[in-house]
């Protein structure tokens, strides 16, 4: 088997207070190509890197609007 691709996965989890867990995957590939992964054990939200700001500011406006 070749390997065509290595990629690196950062993972963070967060413990919410359901209890629940998510985890947020910060994946890069050899490439330079960068995604955000946010799961739970139903479902997972994957962001290409193009997608990643966008969605920093939409969650920054939404923190601040509390």
């Amino acid at each position: 088997m070749k390997l065509t691709e290595r990629i690196v996965d950062s993972t963070t989890g967060l413990k919410m207070k359901s209890g629940s867990i998510v985890e947020i995957h910060v994946i890069q590939a050899e490439s330079g190509e960068k995604s955000l992964m946010i799961s739970d054990e139903n479902e997972s939200l994957t962001l290409d890197q193009d997608d990643i700001d966008s969605f920093i500011d939409f969650f920054g406006k939404f923190l601040e609007s509390f």
